[in-house]
Parts: structure tokens; sequence; C-alpha cells
């Protein structure tokens, strides 16, 4: 029989899974390997099912040291990233850090812009058609605020359903994202064949909704969905 390796997973959906495995063995006439394969497929479906996807832009927020009520060569307003698992703040202005900077209020979501040299907060006149003036950049579009990887954690996932079979690493050439994950056969050519799926993304699991509690639902959603699958399959509709 397969190993399969798990993190908090409740026994009854464990055994509701090795089930479904023995059973693909028996009526489909698979492979132990096929069999692990399928319930590792069915085991990343089920994950990039629960993945959220992050909001397109970052939030602005308010720089946390207040320098910028006694230096006015820095920026007010700035947003939060993050760096080998850090959280650094970022700021944010329209022209270096000086002149005129353009930010939109938390509350009202309304456009200003601010005066460094007065301190005059005021807000943006717009032109004909709704359009901001020229010389003025809205901070709400501002490249630090775009989220470029905001739907990898999902795709990881299908990424990770597509090497099931021959096994390798992954990575995301969209965004020219490095090694994010691998699968990992060993021991196929005996008959205990085991499957390590390894997502390497550090936002994997808290992507999740519910978070990394929700992996105890994830193996009995995936047992049940290879179960409808291999009846299916007996019935050629599948």
């Amino acid at each position: 029989m397969a190993e399969i390796i798990t993190a908090s997973i409740p026994k009854a959906d464990m055994a509701a899974l090795v089930d479904q495995i023995k059973r693909a063995e028996k009526v489909l006439g698979k492979s132990t390997k096929a069999a692990v394969q399928m319930a590792g497929r069915n085991m990343v479906i089920s994950l990039g099912a629960i993945t959220k996807i992050s909001e397109k832009k970052r939030k602005i927020f308010e720089r946390p040291d207040k320098q910028w009520l006694t230096d006015h060569r820095v920026a007010r307003w700035g947003t939060y990233k993050y760096s080998g698992g850090k959280k650094y703040w970022v700021p944010i202005h329209s022209r270096g850090a000086h002149g005129k900077v353009t930010y939109k209020t938390l509350k009202s979501k309304r456009v200003m812009v601010w005066d460094k040299a007065t301190g005059e907060h005021k807000p943006i006149e717009f032109a004909n058609k709704g359009k901001a003036d020229k010389d003025q950049i809205e901070m709400s579009k501002h490249p630090y605020l775009i989220i470029r990887r905001r739907r990898l954690a999902k795709r990881s996932w299908m990424f990770l359903k597509a090497r099931m079979r021959v096994g390798g690493s992954i990575q995301d050439y969209k965004t020219g994202t490095g090694i994010i994950g691998a699968v990992v056969w060993r021991g196929i050519g005996g008959v205990n064949p085991t499957l390590i799926i390894n997502n390497k993304l550090r936002y994997a699991m808290t992507a999740l909704k519910g978070g990394e509690a929700a992996l105890g639902g994830v193996v009995g959603n995936a047992s049940r969905n290879m179960a409808r699958k291999i009846t299916k399959r007996l019935e050629g509709k599948y």
C-alpha cells in the first residue's frame, strides 16, 4: 500500500482516501502509483479550490515613524511590502521625495494632493471627462501598490497538479518567480510508492480560506471527489 505524508489530517478522512486508492486499484485496474497519483491530483484540486486570491492593490498607510511631521523631504504615505518573510514600509510619492504628493484617503477614497512646501492638503481638481490633471499622479495607481503575484498561490496548486505524474519542480514564468514547489516520487519501483507534494510558497498556507486549520477538510473533500470520479468512470461518464 502507498504511504501518504500528511499534516494534521483527521484519521477518518485519511482512511477514506486510502479506501479510494484501494478502490481505484481494484475496480479501475490502476497500479498503486497511478491510484496514488489520482489521489494527489484530487488533493491539490481541493487545495486550489480553497485558496484565496489577494486584492489587486496594497493598502496605503501613513509613515509609521511620523518623520514627515518634522522633515518635509520624506513621504508621509506609503505601503507595506515583504522580503524574506519580513514586513517593511515603502514610501510612495509622485515626484521624488519633494514637491506635491497625491494620495487617496482610506475612509472617503477621495484623491487628495499634499503640498509638502506649505503643508496644505486639498482635493485634486479633475479635468473634463473625470480625468486628473496631467501633472498630478493618483497615488492609487502607483506601481508599488500593484500586487504582481496576486494569483500565484492559487496557480501554484495547478502547477503541482500538472507535475503529478512525472514529478519535478515548478516555477511561475509569468512573474519570473523561481522554484515555488515540487512533486517528488519515492519507491515507485516497489509496492509502497510515496508521493510528496511540496508547495514552497511561504504564504501558501495563510492563503487558504481558514488558514492552516482548513487542511483538516482537504483530504475529506479529495476522497469524496475521487469517489465520484471512480464511479463516473465505471459508468462510462468520465
